[in-house]
Order: C-alpha cells, then sequence, then structure tokens
C-alpha cells in the first residue's frame, strides 16, 4: 500500500513541474527598426516587452533578438527623435519596425549642478560654452572664460 501512495505522490509532483515549465516558455522574437523617412536602421532603439522588464537594444543594423514570456503580445519601441511605437507580435516570431521622427524641440536649457532648469527659470548669469572654448585648453576660473583668456 505503500509504495502505491508514494507513486502517486510522485506523480503529482512530476505533473506540477511539468504544467509549471509549460506555462513558462518564453519565446524568442527578432526584428529590425528602420527610419520611416529614409529606410535606414535605427541604432540603439530600445525594445521592451510591454507589461514586462525584459529590454533589448538594436545592434548597429537596426536588429534585435529579445527573449519574452509566453504572455507577452505587444513590444513597445522607442528612440530618442522618433515617435514611441507599440507593435503586436500575437504569432509572430519577427517583426519590422518603421519608426517616425518626431519633429520636437527643446527650449533653451540650462544645465545646472545637479539637474536641469529653463533659462527664464534663472535669475543669476549665465555662460555659454561652446566647442572652440572646448579647444582653447582648461578653463580655471569663470572669469578666464569671460575675459576669454585660457590655459
Amino acid at each position: 500500500m505503500l509504495p502505491q501512495k508514494l507513486m502517486k505522490a510522485a506523480s503529482l509532483i512530476i505533473l506540477a513541474l511539468l504544467a509549471q515549465i509549460s506555462f513558462a516558455q518564453d519565446r524568442v522574437i527578432t526584428g529590425k527598426i528602420t527610419d520611416s523617412k529614409d529606410g535606414s536602421p535605427v541604432q540603439g532603439a530600445s525594445v521592451v516587452a510591454k507589461g514586462n522588464r525584459t529590454g533589448a537594444q538594436t545592434g548597429t543594423d537596426g536588429t534585435f533578438r529579445i527573449s519574452v514570456p509566453a504572455t507577452v503580445n505587444a513590444l513597445i519601441v522607442s528612440s530618442v527623435g522618433f515617435a514611441t511605437q507599440e507593435v503586436s507580435i500575437e504569432g509572430k516570431t519577427s517583426v519590422e519596425v518603421s519608426l517616425v521622427v518626431v519633429n520636437a524641440s527643446m527650449g533653451e536649457v540650462v544645465v545646472v549642478a545637479y539637474g536641469t532648469r529653463r533659462r527664464g527659470d534663472l535669475t543669476g548669469s549665465v555662460t555659454s560654452v561652446s566647442a572652440k572654448d572646448f579647444q582653447k585648453g582648461n578653463i580655471n576660473s569663470p572669469e578666464q572664460l569671460l575675459q576669454g583668456k585660457v590655459a
């Protein structure tokens, strides 16, 4: 009698493990992200499984590969300068996404010690530093920058 009960218990445990494994199956989605304007690949675009923390980034050729749980049915694709797009992956293993350029410009932003502020919100003096100032050498004090004297 004891071996029969032991066999039933072992069968239940094995069945539970198999059910767990079959429901936890991930699937691999591959794809390519391109610019809608000229079809060029978008490098560094983020691809995230909707409702999940799984993500990937496109390579130099705009391709990506992401492993997502079977319960995920959409990907969120985003990149700087492009509109964020949601793509359905139901019944698919490969997707091609064409991102649309967003013509949003930032206002004048000033970088301060620990963040950024709009220029209109500042009450002190503001100095602009351009690329030519970096090529002159070290700047030891703000006065040198204002006077155009650099080491």
